[in-house]
This record gives structure tokens, sequence and C-alpha cells, in this order.
């Protein structure tokens, strides 16, 4: 079974919200096709709301993160991780991510997700 992603175009970022059964073929082709959207739209700035099921190991997390991170240098990701089981294995990808030049943080929550987001965009 794959994922499902729902995307709004807001005014200064792209939102996606994935959902479905956590891999790592369905984590990686979900970065991809968000970076081919943003690319198609115009947009380098996203907030991904992470409500997918099930839990990956830390080598998988890695490997996706550095995966993520390859395809998305340019780019500023605000991920959001409301599940407390997965939010420390995100957190930790997200430090992965940003070790490799995406400018990101991950939230447990969309709220200060957006609040980041517009800032850092805003600070250019």
């Amino acid at each position: 079974m794959s994922y499902k992603v729902r995307y709004e175009e807001r005014e200064e970022y792209l939102f996606a919200h994935i959902s479905g059964p956590e891999s790592v073929h369905n984590a990686i082709n979900f970065f991809k096709e968000l970076r081919a959207k943003g690319d198609a739209e115009g947009y380098g700035a996203f907030l991904v709301v992470d409500e997918v099921s099930g839990k990956l190991d830390t080598n998988d997390t890695f490997h996706i993160s550095k995966e993520i991170a390859k395809l998305h240098i340019g780019n500023t990701i605000a991920f959001v991780d409301p599940k407390e089981e997965t939010f420390a294995a995100n957190a930790f990808g997200g430090t992965v991510v940003a070790n490799r030049g995406v400018i990101t943080r991950v939230f447990d929550n969309e709220i200060d997700a957006v609040e980041w987001l517009k800032e850092t965009i805003k600070r250019g």
C-alpha cells in the first residue's frame, strides 16, 4: 500500500499532509515528489505534516534523511510529527538533514511549525 498526500498551495510555502504506511520507499518517493511539485509550482519552502503509521529503525531513518538532504538542498522544510512514538526518530532525521545543508526543523505541532517557517522565509 502506498502513501497519500494532500497538498495546499499557500502564499509563502507549499503545505503537504502525508498519511499511509511508513516505509523507506514511501518516504523517499514522497520527498522526491515534494521537490518536483515545489519546483513545478515555484516553491522552495515546505510545511510537511506526517501522519503515517508505523515506525522505522535508526538506520532507515538515517538513510532516508541523507536522501532528503540531497533532494532538498536550497529548500526550507518545517516538518511536523504529532506522534509521540515517532517524534524522536524524526527529530534525529531532522538533525541529519540540517547537518547536510537543508534549512529544516522538526515540530510536534503545526502552529509552531508555521510560525518558524514564516519567520525563516522572512529572514531569507
